[in-house]
């Protein structure tokens, strides 16, 4: 599965896979924290070579589900802007100084008021 993969899924499709992903990397690290708990405990040490599948499993499986992740966090950031006016918004909101933010809105309030007025 590769990131344009992903980006052809539908949301609930996404959503599935998301689960499924999740669901696999909690039983291989399962299955790894138990082989390690038998080799402390009982100094049983886990096959090479399942040791080596299990962790490049996890590895992959890490990968393809912080792509799932990713999409799913673009898919929610493109429609949480519906405008570019409302992405500068944001940006202005995380970038200016708090003060400076505050009365570039109250001025944008007063143009905006300004302009419902000229119009009705």
């Amino acid at each position: 599965m590769s990131l344009q993969d992903v980006k052809s899924f539908s949301d609930e499709q996404l959503e599935v896979l998301r689960i499924d992903l999740h669901e696999s990397l909690t039983s291989i690290r399962d299955q790894i924290d138990k082989a390690n708990l038998a080799k402390k405990e009982h100094g049983v040490t886990a096959d090479t070579e399942w040791y080596r599948n299990v962790n490049v499993a996890s590895r992959m499986k890490g990968m393809q589900y912080q792509q799932v992740l990713q999409e799913i966090a673009e898919r929610k950031r493109a429609e949480k802007h519906q405008t570019v006016a409302e992405c500068f918004v944001e940006v202005a909101r995380e970038e200016l100084d708090p003060q400076d933010y505050r009365e570039m809105m109250a001025m944008a309030h007063e143009r905006h008021h300004a302009d419902l007025q000229m119009v009705g």
